[in-house]
């Protein structure tokens, strides 16, 4: 998707770590194995293509260092931390791209730099268009019935919007959100406790 420096000096650092890579069949001719170490390095080092986030990161925080601080955010995936049938492989990319961001969070608070994750849900993009395709083609439902299977998984009744995301991200670059970091920030509209 897309990384985002914010500022020339480096204050903060947006990176995501979405993958398309969607509903693994064991009739598939790559072992399933494969399938699972390919999506888990992908999630920690591709940025959709556009970038590696562990090399960002890794490029980021001296200049962060330098500086006397700075922020990084992480996109994973409420599928991070829940059981997602269909999707196993995933879910324990986005499992990595947590435990990743967490332990970044401990090993660089001493230089001032905060650490936190954001796990959006079901957000509407041209991604979740397709996967909605490829997800009601393998269950035998119609897009639209599971478009409102995803509408009424979500106490707040509505799909995220990506604007839903982006208010996530500025909450925590505000002043009043210098002492948070580790944190894993659920952006689902509460789907994720469903």
């Amino acid at each position: 998707m897309v990384v985002a420096i914010l500022s020339a000096a480096l204050p903060v650092l947006a990176a995501s770590s979405f993958v398309q890579c969607f509903l693994i069949r064991l009739e598939e001719k790559m072992p399933i194995f494969d399938t699972w170490a390919r999506e888990i390095f992908f999630g920690l080092t591709l940025s959709h293509g556009q970038g590696h986030m562990f090399q960002i990161c890794q490029a980021a925080i001296p200049h962060m260092i330098r500086q006397g601080g700075g922020r990084i955010i992480i996109t994973a995936s409420m599928a991070g931390h829940r059981a997602v049938p269909l999707l196993a492989h995933y879910a324990a990319s986005k499992w990595a791209v947590i435990g990743f961001g967490l332990s970044l969070a401990v090993e660089v608070g001493k230089y001032n730099i905060k650490v936190n994750l954001i796990c959006p849900g079901f957000v509407r993009t041209s991604m979740q268009e397709r996967e909605i395709v490829w997800e009601g083609k393998l269950r035998g439902m119609d897009p639209e019935a599971v478009r409102a299977e995803y509408v009424s998984k979500t106490p707040l009744g509505r799909i995220e919007e990506p604007q839903d995301v982006a208010n996530a991200v500025l909450l925590l670059c505000l002043p009043e959100a210098d002492f948070i970091t580790g944190a894993v920030l659920d952006v689902t509209g509460g789907a994720h406790l469903t």
